[in-house]
């Protein structure tokens, strides 16, 4: 089946998984990033040199994954920094889960990161 423009941007294609998390006394959410929130990621961690920054790099995930039971962002991109400072297990554990959701690995980030940086070379 052909799907027409209304379809396409009709489509709820985004995911929401919970996360039980009894260090923090509840759960939380993660759900897949949309093309919008990715595309600000990935340039977020491009340095001026076309490398892949790895900074903070879980964090800073998480708060691009993070939401509410509605899908909608708990956190912005500067409460990264607060988040690293949350104890690294339960980071790494709503990391994992974001991650698995989204299909996503850091090699992956670094392959798009080049290929940004390269097709930013080649408008000049």
């Amino acid at each position: 089946m052909e799907l027409n423009r209304e379809q396409i941007l009709a489509a709820d294609d985004l995911q929401i998984k919970e996360i039980d998390v009894p260090e923090w006394g509840g759960v939380t959410y993660v759900r897949t990033i949309n093309a919008a929130d990715y595309a600000a990621f990935v340039k977020g961690n491009i340095a001026d040199d076309g490398k892949a920054m790895m900074d903070n790099y879980i964090a800073r995930y998480c708060a691009f994954a993070m939401c509410d039971s509605k899908g909608v962002r708990l956190f912005n991109d500067s409460d990264s920094v607060a988040l690293g400072k949350k104890y690294s297990i339960v980071m790494a554990r709503i990391y994992e889960e974001a991650k698995n959701l989204n299909g996503d690995d850091i090699e992956e980030l670094e392959k798009n990161s080049e290929a940004t940086q390269s097709e930013d070379s080649d408008s000049d």
